[in-house]
């Protein structure tokens, strides 16, 4: 995914939010949905979702926070996922080392991973897998020093942090909202909606990750790199896949679109720096919309940090 992919969603729910209301729809289909904010905020305002990505990472989030419309984790699920386990098997211990993280925050995520997996309901097991996520980016986020010194009172309090959250962004809309771990190159074919809103996925596709992605994506698969890197590799064809040049991109775009003609409105983002600039990007949404709005705004990233992104709404 692109390196700014996280922000460029959570940024944009508000923006999506504005659109949605002047342009009006009944149901939406999220295709490389990410984190799941934009999908969660479909939710929010009553409509059907349907969300995909190939990231288990992000599959999981649009499981626990999309299609959940009930299941939460009580405080006996919490406390049986962070207790020590007999069936746990070394894993993460050997792989944190290459994130400058401690053997022993491996070993915890060893208990974690092995006390999931043993939980019977899906939405339980996708809700402590998304809390793990955060921690995972939680921790990360600090410098190496930092990272070395947390322990283990430090990576739990996260992880019930985390877990609260999640917890109370559980709730039901009364509609059908669905979360699918699917290309959605395939499954463009199998939806029946009345919108589609995405990110344009970077012309590095899914190989392109932040490492806090890069590692709960090592985690929700219990791989190990060069088994994360062939996965990876073979997971899509078409849009989200790894591009040689801007032409290819360019006709995996189109090809996209093509597949989502038949669908009434379209909101699609994108920013400054991707391969295919607004313009040309404008120019091929018109192939497919007669109707084709661009609106833009600079957004600011980080300290000191900001680039334009462009939301581009279609109808026909």
């Amino acid at each position: 995914m692109n390196n700014h992919h996280a922000f460029q969603k959570v940024s944009l729910v508000g923006w999506l939010w504005e659109a949605s209301k002047v342009t009006p729809f009944k149901s939406v289909f999220c295709p490389f949905s990410g984190n799941a904010a934009a999908a969660r905020l479909f939710k929010e305002e009553g409509k059907e979702v349907i969300a995909t990505d190939v990231l288990l990472t992000h599959s999981c989030a649009a499981r626990a926070l999309v299609e959940n419309d009930s299941t939460i984790l009580d405080a006996f699920d919490e406390e049986a996922i962070i207790t020590p386990n007999p069936d746990t098997k070394q894993h993460f211990e050997g792989i944190v080392g290459a994130y400058s993280l401690p053997p022993e925050f491996g070993a915890w995520l060893d208990i974690c991973y092995a006390n999931i997996n043993q939980l019977e309901d899906e939405y339980k097991k996708a809700l402590a897998s998304t809390a793990i996520s955060y921690v995972i980016k939680f921790v990360l986020a600090f410098d190496d020093a930092t990272r070395m010194r947390m322990v283990e009172d430090e990576w739990v309090a996260s992880f019930k942090y985390y877990i609260s959250w999640a917890n109370g962004n559980v709730f039901t809309n009364g509609k059908t909202c669905l979360a699918h771990d699917m290309d959605a190159n395939i499954l463009i074919s199998q939806v029946e909606t009345e919108a589609i809103s995405f990110y344009l996925p970077s012309s590095k596709g899914v190989v392109d990750m932040r490492p806090e992605e890069r590692f709960s994506e090592i985690f929700n698969r219990h791989c190990f790199e060069k088994e994360l890197d062939t996965a990876l590799a073979n997971l899509v064809g078409g849009l989200g896949a790894p591009m040689a040049d801007n032409a290819a991109y360019t006709a995996a775009i189109e090809e996209f679109f093509d597949s989502a003609k038949f669908i009434p409105v379209w909101l699609i983002a994108t920013n400054e720096k991707s391969s295919i600039g607004p313009d040309s990007l404008g120019a091929l949404i018109s192939k497919f919309k007669n109707n084709v709005q661009t609106l833009s705004k600079n957004i600011a990233y980080s300290k000191g940090q900001s680039r334009t992104e462009y939301l581009f709404v279609a109808r026909d």
